[in-house]
């Protein structure tokens, strides 16, 4: 499909990127949860890639995704959405682009 008529299918122009890491840094640790929450109440960065800080996959960047992280970290026993957390392959997102849980992802570093 090419939504947008330029003659590169859609799923081509899609970013890879992996869930989990908002800081971009190419792991998952404490410091992704403490990004996210800086930019959630301190108005401090915003990710590159919004759907890395998505976890869940919800269509909002909320508390529960610093959550999410910290409960991998520590007990590993969370549940990421596609394309999931570091040690599993990159993806793209599974939504479609326009759709309400497509938040976009201009830049992630650590997928080739």
């Amino acid at each position: 499909m090419d939504k947008n008529a330029n003659d590169v299918p859609d799923e081509c122009e899609r970013e890879l990127f992996h869930r989990g890491d908002p800081n971009n840094d190419g792991d998952m640790d404490v410091s992704d949860a403490i990004f996210l929450l800086r930019f959630l109440y301190l108005d401090s960065i915003e990710p590159a890639c919004l759907e890395s800080a998505d976890v869940n996959n919800d269509g909002l960047i909320e508390l529960q995704d610093s959550i999410n992280i910290l409960n991998f970290v520590f007990k590993g026993n969370v549940q990421f959405a596609d394309p999931g957390p570091l040690f599993r392959s990159c993806g793209p997102d599974s939504d479609d682009p326009g759709s309400p849980a497509h938040l976009g992802c201009e830049a992630y570093d650590h997928c080739l």
